[in-house]
């Protein structure tokens, strides 16, 4: 629970008065993972909790990445990273807030040739009254189409849209479109996510990069970064992760496309296709949460 305020009546050398808050009698907030740096105090929430808060705590700063969509299978669309918000100064009194963090989203597996089950979005995160909305599913050739979110999926082809899903304005941005055999990356709060034949070589295109934040620790961290998109068939020759953190298409026959990073909001890869074993895209990363606050 809340802390009660105490108030410290102090006698000046001039017979004059002054009061304060007692800060220890208040107490500090609680709840997420709490770390202290530089004249700051942070709560970072990687799963759904509840944030308390005191009376003397009346503005913060919020970072809010909703989960990332999952990355499509046979050489098709990176998922689209979640959608990333920044607020500072926001204000807030001495109460319980909920905080949702958003899952990332399934990736593609294609069990009966390009019948799915396919890709999925990530889930929305919410804190302080603000929404990020979940990245965008990229989409699989059987005929799922990439979907917008807080930064859209990258596009399939086939018998789906080429085209990648639009991004959330202020949170992220649209996904790459299939080329020529190659699927479209998904987008990332810093950029579109590239389109595939990258480079004319028939290779899924670079997930969008992500953007930076301090707010966890002072240090500058990488957030919501969109999936790669799948090469053409055989070829495994994978992206680099975009911002480090986002997933990227199977370096081989024998693996699945790598996932996005937890705790980021980051994109799933997509796949290459491949008959062993069946083609399957990488889950989107969970979302996450940080307030902080001066102390």
């Amino acid at each position: 629970t809340a802390g009660r305020v105490v108030t410290i009546t102090v006698t000046n050398s001039d017979g004059s008065t002054s009061t304060g808050v007692n800060k220890t009698a208040v107490g500090l907030p609680s709840g997420g993972n709490i770390q202290t740096y530089s004249g700051y105090r942070s709560h970072k929430f990687t799963s759904s909790g509840t944030w308390t808060n005191t009376s003397y705590i009346t503005s913060v700063d919020v970072l809010i990445v909703a989960g990332g969509g999952g990355g499509g299978a046979d050489n098709s669309g990176g998922g689209g990273a979640g959608g990333m918000l920044v607020q500072t100064g926001v204000s807030v009194s001495a109460q319980n807030y909920t905080i949702t963090i958003g899952g990332g989203g399934t990736g593609a597996y294609e069990s009966s040739g390009d019948g799915g089950p396919y890709a999925t979005n990530g889930s929305n995160s919410s804190a302080l009254g603000y929404t990020a909305i979940g990245g965008g599913r990229g989409g699989s050739a059987g005929g799922a189409n990439a979907n917008s979110g807080g930064s859209g999926g990258g596009g399939s082809g086939e018998s789906a849209n080429s085209t990648g899903g639009a991004g959330t304005s202020g949170q992220g941005n649209a996904g790459g479109n299939h080329v020529n055999s190659g699927g479209g990356g998904g987008g990332g709060k810093g950029a579109v996510g590239q389109n595939g034949n990258v480079r004319g070589t028939m290779r899924g295109g670079n997930g969008g990069v992500g953007a930076a934040n301090n707010y966890e620790t002072g240090s500058n961290q990488n957030y919501a970064a969109g999936g790669g998109g799948g090469n053409e068939n055989g070829q495994y020759d994978a992206q680099s992760p975009a911002s480090g953190i986002g997933g990227v298409t199977n370096s081989s026959v024998n693996n699945r496309a790598t996932s996005g990073t937890n705790g980021t909001g980051a994109g799933g890869g997509a796949s290459t296709h491949t008959s062993n074993p069946n083609p399957s895209g990488g889950d989107g990363g969970d979302g996450v949460v940080v307030i902080r606050y001066a102390v």
